[in-house]
């Protein structure tokens, strides 16, 4: 994995009441309700790989480098804590842990939608600006103009647009897991 991502801004989050309801079993003998809390950090920066030496141009006159940088992005989503604290339904033996890894995809998504809807690409922007103008400013004793290429839809990174666990699907209708049979 290229390691060419400037991480110019890191969001942790946390929720409470991530409910997971899980339908399975004949007629849904053995549904079952869970209730977590989690914490996760997602991190959007700048990817420096799509950076070329035409992105740079030079100003004699006005002694002053403009520097064209491709937008932010998400470069990384997390969960760091998940709990499971309530749990509600059958007597029937169920996998809990199924239910656990379903409240940690939702709560990734969750976090991850969440930071894009806060504004987490334009602080990025802000912050590798200043980052970059301090360093071209430094290593050149001139004035830095950080411009960002028109916003794209990028693709995501992996761990912000994970898969669902096992073979379970989701029906926001009802808002119940429930597996194929």
């Amino acid at each position: 994995q290229p390691m060419g991502h400037l991480v110019s801004v890191r969001v942790q989050l946390a929720k409470a009441d991530i409910e997971v309801s899980i339908t399975q079993g004949l007629l849904g003998a053995a549904s079952f309700t869970t209730s977590h809390v989690a914490q996760g950090t997602i991190e959007a920066g700048i990817d420096l790989t799509r950076l070329s030496a035409g992105d740079v141009s030079y100003d004699a006159a006005g002694d002053i480098y403009t520097v064209t940088l491709p937008p932010a992005q998400l470069t990384g989503c997390h969960v760091d804590y998940i709990r499971q604290y309530a749990y509600s339904g059958t007597i029937l033996p169920v996998d809990r842990d199924q239910a656990r890894q379903m409240a940690e995809y939702t709560a990734l998504l969750e976090f991850r939608d969440d930071a894009l809807e806060s504004g987490i690409l334009s602080r990025a922007e802000e912050q590798a600006r200043l980052v970059f103008a301090n360093l071209v400013g430094a290593l050149t004793g001139s004035k830095a103009e950080i411009v960002f290429e028109q916003a794209v839809q990028l693709p995501l990174p992996p761990s912000c647009e994970p898969d669902p666990p096992g073979n379970w699907s989701y029906d926001p209708a009802t808002q119940t897991w429930t597996q194929p049979e």
